[in-house]
């Protein structure tokens, strides 16, 4: 319990400390090892429901929304494309063998997780 609330507590502080530039979080100024102990912990608490499960994790569309999203994206093209001009810096913490996932696979992923799942994740991080 105290390893995930020092990983929640640290995500917190780099979320806080981003500079923001021209209305846009600079995401990439996010500690890699926070973000990965992050993605550890989402392939550990949230269910994957897909019955035909693709070549990507379901973590790396949950953080490539989560990331987009801060990055002031607001719809589900602008999220991927987000994901599209960060693909370097994205594989350094999420396993993108088979590239990004496509438009329609992210929202498929996030449209079959567990609510209650993802909030317990999301009010972690929020409240640290």
């Amino acid at each position: 319990m105290a390893k995930k609330a020092k990983l929640l507590e640290q995500l917190g502080k780099n979320i806080r400390n981003i500079q923001i530039e021209n209305n846009q979080y600079n995401v990439e100024e996010i500690d890699i090892e926070v973000l990965k102990e992050v993605k550890e912990k989402l392939r550990e608490t949230i269910t994957d429901y897909r019955e035909d499960i693709s070549y990507h994790p379901l973590e790396n569309s949950i953080m490539i929304t989560f990331l987009g999203l801060m990055a002031n994206c607001n719809e589900w093209t602008e999220i991927r494309e987000f994901a599209i001009l960060h693909y370097e810096w994205l594989k350094l913490f999420l396993d993108l063998t088979y590239d990004i996932p496509s438009l329609s696979t992210i929202k498929r992923c996030i449209s079959v997780i567990d609510p209650s799942e993802l909030e317990e994740v999301c009010i972690e991080i929020i409240i640290n």
